[in-house]
């Protein structure tokens, strides 16, 4: 086994301006380490491992999902003024929330029913609700590419979005029934056309039946 010592005494040999960069570089420095860790047992060798692996940033890096990623690229977490008018009522009166929603959740609340009849509603419920969310995806998809192929036909077939492009797409929504505010309605359309311009390209080089196949990831991945 090797000494403290005895390593010392081999270190001498190099200068000692020398730096670990260059000295890692040569072979037969790199043969001397080589040889301490081959010399040690076992469990020395499992700690030498172990060091390695949590000191080593480029693997934790490298963790990091693409789910994740997309997660913290997210700017705007405030909810939508609609959603969150009807979050104050909500929260002040639960059972409101649960009524909103009787169309998909039958009526839960009701204190007669017994717990097996809850769960089974909750349970077909729930699994609605997903196809609903699956199902909501793809149909947002093909909206949002009609509002990119609108952008198109208006602009002529003028591929980048311009400032120009988004009044020509204002003006044609100007309807008493769309009541947001110019601005509310031009940051959705950047944001379904942006979108859009992806669905599009996906189209062109596959074909519509895309749109249902592409899996559950967010329109900016």
């Amino acid at each position: 086994m090797y000494s403290v010592g005895r390593l010392i005494q081999q270190l001498n040999n190099y200068d000692k301006e020398l730096t670990l960069e260059a000295l890692l570089e040569k072979k037969e420095f790199a043969s001397l380490l080589h040889g301490i860790y081959t010399s040690l047992p076992v469990k020395s060798k499992s700690t030498a491992q172990r060091i390695f692996r949590t000191t080593d940033g480029t693997k934790k890096k490298k963790t990091r999902s693409a789910a994740l990623t997309a997660i913290l690229q997210i700017s705007v977490i405030a909810l939508p003024q609609d959603i969150h008018n009807l979050f104050q009522t909500w929260k002040k009166n639960p059972s409101h929330f649960w009524k909103a929603c009787g169309a998909q959740l039958g009526t839960l609340w009701d204190s007669e029913k017994s717990i097996e009849s809850v769960a089974t509603e909750a349970y077909l419920a729930v699994r609605r609700l997903r196809v609903r969310r699956l199902w909501d995806t793809i149909l947002w998809r093909f909206y949002a590419n009609f509002f990119y192929s609108l952008a198109l036909l208006l602009g002529n077939g003028q591929v980048n979005m311009s400032d120009g492009l988004y009044q020509r797409l204002l003006k044609v929504l100007q309807s008493e029934k769309i009541t947001d505010e110019i601005a509310v309605i031009e940051g959705n359309l950047r944001s379904w056309t942006a979108a859009g311009s992806r669905y599009h390209k996906i189209c062109l080089r596959l074909d519509k039946g895309a749109l249902f196949l592409l899996p559950q990831v967010p329109d900016n991945v």
